[in-house]
Formats: C-alpha cells, structure tokens, sequence
C-alpha cells in the first residue's frame, strides 16, 4: 500500500506515505463515489487524464475545465497507542470517513 494514491472520485486524494506492513483502510461513505488506486508517481499524471472521466465529481468536460480541482492539503500522521482499539477513523466532511486499521499479525499473510 505505501507508494500508492488512492482517489474518492474527483474529491479527495489520499497518498499512503509510511504504513504498517498489515494496514486496512476501509472507505464508508457514498456509493456512488468510485474509488480509484494508482502509483503516487503516477498519481498527478492519473488525475489530470481522467478528471471528469473516471475521477467524477465533476461530471462532464465542461465541468472539469471550470474545476478548482484538489485545493487543500493535509499531512496526517496516526499513531496506535491502545493495542485494545489499535484503530483510527479519518472524517472527510460531506463525504464519509476512511477507517484505518492494522491487522493482528496472526491474521496477515504476504502477497
């Protein structure tokens, strides 16, 4: 999972800079809202292709040329200090919420 971008729609990107070996990220929120999984090197490239496309909202060409496009930036850095609740909710306003959780070691396997 480190090294990649995720995408909700055309909304929000979520690059994974440092993860757990064994780290679930589960997306609540809008089901019409696709979620797309790039390369974070190919992530600027993915998102200027495919705004209005595959990334929607927007929806349209003529829409996504008028888009502002992705204007804030967050740097977040969870840690997990209760091995009872070794988990992490990250609220995305209007949209729904991405839990973060590492999976118990006896229950990861390596791909």
């Amino acid at each position: 999972m480190v090294g990649f971008s995720i995408f909700l729609g055309g909304l929000v990107r979520v690059d994974i800079i440092k993860a757990l070996p064994c780290t679930r990220l589960t997306f609540y929120g809008l089901k019409s809202l696709q979620i797309h999984m790039v390369p974070t090197e190919e992530a600027d490239e993915f998102y200027q292709k495919e705004i209005g496309n595959l990334l929607t909202p927007p929806t349209g060409k003529e829409r996504a040329e008028t888009w502002n496009g992705l204007e804030t930036e967050r740097r977040l850095q969870l840690r997990f200090n209760d091995p009872n609740r070794p988990s992490s909710d990250i609220a995305i306003s209007g949209l729904g919420w991405i839990a973060v959780e590492p999976i118990i070691k006896g229950l990861c396997t390596s791909a």
